[in-house]
């Protein structure tokens, strides 16, 4: 098969993995690894005649930077990385709690309510008029 057929065969199988939402450790050991038909172009490119060469090594190279783009935009969990909007606000934090006497008290409510209490709101300071 011709050199520059069979990168174009691997640019096209690299993009089409990029898209399924390949691994990205999977993708780069599959088309960027030791015993990837890269590294087999690569070796291949020694035996190519000395006018192909130039050429071919540009090639190859414009093709490793299109591998590694691809690379570079899947994450480590697979698929394409999701954008994330910085210019939305944030999420809203809760607005604080209740203090720890009015839980007690809230509480202490609820047990004597059971026992067939009730709460009653009366003037703090008592008059001689009410007495």
């Amino acid at each position: 098969m011709d050199f520059f057929a069979t990168i174009a065969q691997i640019h096209e199988k690299a993009a089409g993995a990029a898209k399924t939402g390949i691994d990205r450790e999977v993708f780069l050991q599959e088309f960027l690894g030791r015993k990837s038909s890269y590294a087999q172009l690569s070796k291949e490119l020694g035996a190519l005649s000395k006018e192909e060469k130039p050429r071919a090594g540009q090639v190859l190279g414009a093709l490793k930077q299109e591998l590694e783009t691809l690379a570079g935009s899947l994450s480590e969990k697979g698929g394409a990385k999701e954008y994330i909007d910085v210019t939305l606000p944030g999420e809203k934090r809760p607005e604080g709690h209740l203090h720890l006497v009015t839980y007690a008290i809230e509480e202490i409510e609820r047990i004597f309510t059971r026992l067939g209490f009730r709460r009653v709101a009366y003037p703090e300071v008592e008059w001689d008029y009410f007495a």
